[in-house]
């Protein structure tokens, strides 16, 4: 997640998702397709933020991230979109034959995502059984996953040591902040 300002406005950039495409029109926002990232007035950084902590469970600020081990207990399956689980995009089809992908920082360890369904009603599928590592999960997301989600799965959360190059990113991140609230607090 990522939130730049610039010019009394912000530059939010994110996963896809389309309850939060939704959720950001009717805040005001709108799509630039040149910086593909989504444009609003530079006071609604905090509708911003909150939109992203409640779709993906986390916003452009530093968070806890812990990495997870997903099994699906029963096939899990989303109409006409991804499924997402703790906010990684673990089965995205197109259509009934296109086959599934998997997001970023997701890896199947036994399965795969398929996808399914009708031409007009298609699915993005995880197999009953599948077993997926989700990395770099923010903490808050263990906490807001759906219940009904919860009762398809089980999860154990697993470490992993941190890259250099993953703390060198954390630390650039929290930089940019502490320059924001130093120019916030100059006003």
């Amino acid at each position: 997640m990522k939130i730049t300002k610039l010019n009394g406005i912000i530059y939010v950039e994110c996963p896809y998702n389309e309850n939060f495409v939704e959720r950001i029109k009717n805040a005001g926002a709108r799509w630039d397709d040149m910086n593909k990232a989504w444009v609003m007035d530079d006071r609604l950084i905090e509708t911003a933020r909150l939109l992203l902590k409640e779709i993906f469970g986390e916003d452009d600020t530093p968070s806890k991230k812990v990495n997870v081990r997903v099994k699906a207990k029963n096939e899990i399956h989303k109409t006409q979109g991804d499924v997402m689980i703790f906010g990684k995009i673990v089965s995205s089809a197109k259509g009934r034959d296109t086959g599934a992908r998997i997001g970023e920082k997701v890896s199947y360890v036994k399965g795969g995502p398929k996808s399914g369904g009708s031409v007009k009603n298609w699915k993005s599928i995880v197999p009953e059984g599948s077993i997926i590592s989700l990395l770099d999960v923010p903490e808050l997301s263990l906490q807001q996953e759906d219940p009904d989600l919860l009762e398809s799965i089980d999860y154990e959360v697993f470490n992993a040591m941190p890259n250099k190059i993953e703390l060198i990113n954390e630390k650039e991140i929290l930089l940019a902040r502490i320059a924001e609230i130093d120019a916030e607090l100059a006003k």
